[in-house]
């Protein structure tokens, strides 16, 4: 390099040539930045830095490497990388890398996998994966259903025996029933004894679901009521057949009872026709005796006649078995010894002929039942109702002729 000349000279022919297009320096100021820059720094106007080549004229600043020319600070020029110089040249990566490199690079790979693997498998164990928890309310399985009890026909058949004669006290279940009848005395009600017979002793053995067993119930219930049963010490009938133990008919009434009709086609009882067979309510004991026809006839849901004349029947007018059977539509009671008055509920049955002529029946006939023989009202005789009774002895303020004997 060339000699550094003093401080203030330039340190060569540029420097030279600079001072004198300039012109002189002012008093005292080469002094001044002597002082301040110090031995061995350039002067800010001055010859180039130490080390550094001389500019030649005409050439552009800034094309010299680090401190050539005197024109300012200078910018080096970056150098790329010498690993991807071959990308510019063969348009592929890594082939001046060194064998070491290349390892170093693959290992750096795998040990990402590697962390990647333990997280996945390791760390975050499978069916452990955090997710947002939401707040669910505890869930119960619904409480499974207790098998239904098993019940027997004898308690399927004594539940239904209770609801249809609902005017009897009767005791728990059908085993304490028997105890009850067993000790005799004042707990052998007819209806207790027809329990009795169709829950155990009926040789039909009929299902309680079948329409055939509250029939049953029913007539046996009427049977020793009205002194049917000899071996209790009543009359008896003049006609039963075999009402005493169901017959060879099976589960079918009519085919065994005296005076029972029926209809086939429904197996419903339509008829009784039971007059003068000496039906009696004049019982020993408990078995009805005084207490007249009992409500268990109300079980014949499907009858339209019943025919009681020329017996021996005390008690009251069975009015309520006869609201409550709705098919029901003739009555004769004539020739029996029905006590008590004529009710006026009596007017809200279905029954069209009512026979009540010969018994002990006191009081007048309610004006209720007046329309039932009203003319104007029923032009037509069929569509009028009668009733037959004692004149002399039940005052009927509406009858007239032919409807009062």
């Amino acid at each position: 390099p060339p000699r550094r000349g003093p401080p203030g000279q330039g340190g060569g022919p540029n420097g030279q040539q600079r001072r004198s297009n300039r012109g002189p320096p002012p008093p005292g100021g080469q002094g001044q930045r002597q002082r301040s820059q110090g031995p061995g720094a350039h002067s800010q106007r001055g010859g180039p830095p130490p080390g550094g080549s001389q500019r030649k004229p005409g050439a552009a600043p800034g094309n010299g490497k680090g401190g050539q020319g005197g024109g300012g600070p200078q910018r080096q020029r970056s150098e790329k990388n010498p690993h991807f110089q071959d990308v510019e040249k063969t348009g592929q990566w890594g082939s001046s890398l060194s064998k070491y490199e290349k390892i170093g690079i693959v290992a750096v790979m795998l040990t990402v996998v590697a962390v990647i693997l333990i997280v996945v498998f390791v760390v975050v164990k499978p069916g452990q994966t955090e997710t947002p928890s939401v707040a669910r309310e505890p869930t119960t399985s619904p409480p499974t259903a207790a098998p239904a009890p098993v019940v027997s026909r004898e308690e399927r058949g004594y539940e239904l025996i209770r609801k249809a004669s609902p005017q009897v006290e009767w005791p728990g279940d059908p085993l304490t029933l028997l105890d009850m009848i067993s000790s005799g005395g004042s707990f052998a009600f007819p209806q207790y004894l027809a329990a009795e017979f169709v829950l155990y002793k009926d040789p039909a053995e009929v299902d309680p679901e079948n329409v055939w067993f509250l029939q049953r119930y029913g007539l046996y219930n009427l049977w020793l009521a009205l002194g049917g049963d000899k071996s209790l010490g009543a009359p008896g009938w003049v006609n039963e057949w075999d009402w005493t133990g169901g017959g060879g008919g099976g589960a079918n009434v009519c085919a065994s009872f005296h005076g029972v009709e029926c209809d086939l086609a429904t197996n419903y009882v339509t008829k009784l026709n039971l007059g003068k067979n000496g039906l009696s309510t004049t019982n020993p004991g408990n078995l009805g005796g005084g207490e007249g026809i009992p409500y268990e006839l109300s079980t014949l849901i499907g009858v339209t006649t019943v025919e009681f004349d020329g017996n021996d029947i005390g008690g009251p007018i069975p009015v309520q078995a006869m609201l409550d059977m709705g098919n029901l539509t003739t009555a004769t009671f004539k020739s029996n010894r029905l006590t008590g008055t004529i009710p006026p509920s009596l007017a809200q049955s279905k029954v069209t002929f009512l026979s009540l002529d010969e018994n002990e029946l006191d009081g007048d006939v309610p004006i209720e039942m007046c329309d039932w023989a009203d003319i104007e009202k029923y032009p037509k005789q069929e569509f009028r109702k009668t009733i037959i009774v004692n004149c002399n002895r039940n005052f009927c303020g509406c009858c007239r002729g032919p409807f009062c004997e």
